[in-house]
């Protein structure tokens, strides 16, 4: 959760940078809009794949494994 949290917060930055290349900012923000979005593709795959895959069979609530009683 805290991965997809941070991925939005780095979109919504990104967002402001290119906004602020739009409208006349210094071309070396470029690189930092570029690093930013980079990190955001990075943190949100993760949460991506796990959305596509489903939970596993063996792993509980929030990505823990199962407890089973022995018998």
């Amino acid at each position: 959760m805290h991965g997809l949290l941070d991925g939005v917060a780095r979109v919504l930055f990104a967002a402001w940078q290119a906004y602020a290349l739009a409208h006349g900012a210094f071309r070396v923000l470029w690189l930092f809009f570029g690093v930013e979005a980079a990190f955001g593709v990075v943190q949100f795959v993760p949460w991506w794949r796990s959305r596509r895959t489903g939970p596993s069979d063996a792993a509980g609530p929030h990505g823990r494994p199962r407890l089973t009683p022995s018998s």
